[in-house]
């Protein structure tokens, strides 16, 4: 592998694909990490943590919810973060809120933030922006891939 990994649910037969979260974990030089649709969940990311060079987390339209951001506010190297799309199948709710946000505030490298349809309010993202006032926000996939230097 090289220092950007791609996961697909599409590219894995068999078997679901948070199953390889884990052997992420023993590639420390991963710089970009990239899993949509993988079912990933909040027990998942603790492996991601091992990845000391990780400056770019894709995970969109998996299960992650606010206790999850609270890990993902550990990841301090992250300078780009899509976590758009979080939603359960069950209840069509909406995982992810202001509350959840305020995990990333350590995070004072992050350039870019997607949080499209997610639970966070226009509210939320003011409050985390005027902390963070170097990290583009992104409420659409469009503004996402408008931001300088974000490549999922």
């Amino acid at each position: 592998f090289g220092k950007d990994l791609l996961c697909s649910a599409r590219a894995v037969i068999g078997f679901h694909s948070r199953d390889f979260v884990p052997l992420v974990a023993s590639l420390p030089d991963v710089e970009a990490f990239s899993a949509v649709k993988c079912d990933i969940r909040d027990e998942d990311l603790h492996y991601l943590l091992e990845l000391r060079q990780l400056r770019s987390l894709e995970l969109e339209q998996n299960q992650i919810t606010d206790e999850g951001l609270r890990t993902i506010g550990k990841m301090v190297t992250l300078k780009y973060l899509n976590i758009s799309s979080q939603v359960f199948p069950r209840t069509g709710g909406h995982p992810i809120t202001d509350r959840g946000l305020k995990h990333l505030v350590p995070l004072d490298k992050l350039r870019a933030l997607g949080v499209h349809a997610t639970g966070i309010t226009a509210e939320g993202v003011e409050a985390f922006a005027s902390a963070h006032p170097n990290c583009k926000v992104a409420r659409t996939d469009e503004e996402l891939r408008l931001v300088d230097g974000f490549d999922p």
